[in-house]
């Protein structure tokens, strides 16, 4: 695992079919195949659902994750103020982040 003090590459790739891959310094340590998906939507138990990504932030209609502006590349920062219920609250409580 990379330590706190370097600075690394990570990424998430979907093929636009079916498989997502996760990259750390372009070596591929993860993949998920064979989503088969009839609609646009992340199903994981009841957790997030029917999900939309768009410009800089996830909404789903559970839950909704902004993604700051002051990310660099492909950055990823969540705080305790940018995640937010299905009603658009913000969840405001570090213990859930």
């Amino acid at each position: 695992m990379p330590s706190e003090q370097a600075i690394h590459d990570w990424s998430i790739n979907f093929d636009g079919v079916q498989t997502i891959s996760l990259w750390l310094d372009g070596v591929k340590v993860a993949e998920h195949a064979g989503m088969g998906r009839s609609m646009p939507a992340l199903r994981t138990a009841t957790d997030v659902t029917d999900t939309i990504v768009s410009g800089n932030s996830i909404v789903a209609a559970r839950q909704c994750i902004f993604l700051a502006t002051g990310a660099n590349g492909s950055d990823v920062r969540i705080t305790q103020d940018n995640v937010f219920s299905g009603a658009g609250a913000p969840v405001g409580n570090a213990g859930y982040v």
